[in-house]
């Protein structure tokens, strides 16, 4: 051993596992947690680690008028915190060795493999944020759905509840630019139903092709630098299978602004091992991913409630 680095001429692969770590940009590129959420980066995520994050608070009503040579009175500078908790996502996946060294199959299986899990990593923070339940009872993580303090609005043929929304996100501090409609594909149903009966009843969303290009956040050029999205007077409908609906079918839309939604994300993790599954001749695939989010404003974000229809 030398400067605390172990040496072993002539190791061989099989004792070293290969392993390797996606950055959380790259990992959530085109999930909703990404595209919903501001993302923070941060490696040093471990056992029960929570991220410590700072934000600012207008204090506009310290601002006086003061005559030339007048004492400026000091204000109390108004800085706030929010506390982000995290947990570990996981999967394991096995493979037999045949499989992956067979002529055919040995250049694409183990990637495959591993691209499943990473997949299977996005679908799982999507559903941890936007889940309808309770949360895990041992974290102090709450889903969207169950987060308390959230303004609630009733869904109309109209774009009133929209309106209210947007008023509600800018009047607590955030910005109409920053803002995305967050969906269900049942919920997003009920968006495209929604029609301007005095012009053709067209639907009131203006690219029902999707081909409106929205910005990915953090695009580190690894994934796409847009994705295809409908609008709703303007603003981008996300969807995603991955968000649940209530019990009994009816759908939730959450209007929020993108700074509102803290994610704390380290790198996700593929690990690849066939020292696992020794006595199985087999090959194990490891992904992990650690994970936290919390709303900073809550009452800023709205969620509108859409009403079953009644049957006949």
């Amino acid at each position: 051993m030398a400067n605390g680095v172990l040496i072993t001429p002539g190791n061989i692969a099989d004792l070293s596992p290969d392993s390797y770590a996606v950055h959380p940009f790259d990992a959530l590129t085109d999930s909703i947690s990404n595209l919903a959420g501001t993302v923070i980066a941060n490696t040093d995520l471990s056992d029960r680690a929570a991220l410590s994050v700072s934000y600012t608070e207008s204090g506009r009503d310290a601002v006086a008028v003061v005559a030339e040579g007048q004492e400026i009175v000091e204000s109390e500078t108004k800085l706030k915190n929010v506390t982000v908790p995290s947990v570990k996502l996981a999967v394991l996946k096995t493979a037999s060795n045949e499989i992956l060294s067979h002529s055919n199959t040995a250049a694409d299986t183990g990637t495959r493999i591993s691209e499943q899990a990473l997949q299977d990593l996005r679908d799982a923070a999507d559903t941890a944020i936007f889940r309808t339940g309770s949360g895990d009872a041992d974290t102090d993580l709450t889903p969207l759905a169950t987060t308390a303090g959230i303004t609630d609005l009733e869904f109309g043929e109209n774009l009133d509840w929209l309106s209210d929304a947007l008023a509600n996100i800018v009047d607590g501090g955030g910005r109409e630019s920053d803002t995305v409609i967050v969906a269900s594909p049942a919920a997003q149903a009920a968006l495209l139903k929604l029609k301007d009966a005095t012009n053709g009843n067209r639907p009131l969303v203006d690219t029902l092709s999707g081909t409106s290009q929205f910005a990915v956040p953090n695009a580190t050029g690894m994934g796409p630098m847009t994705v295809p999205v409908r609008n709703l007077a303007g603003v981008p409908i996300l969807v995603s299978r991955n968000l649940s609906d209530p019990a009994g079918g009816v759908p939730d839309l959450y209007v929020i602004d993108r700074p509102n939604l803290l994610i704390a994300a380290t790198e996700a993790t593929m690990a690849i091992s066939k020292d696992a599954e020794f006595n199985r001749d087999a090959t194990a695939f490891r992904g992990t991913l650690r994970l936290g989010w919390k709303l900073a404003r809550p009452e800023r974000v709205s969620r509108i409630t859409i009403t079953a229809p009644e049957k006949a």
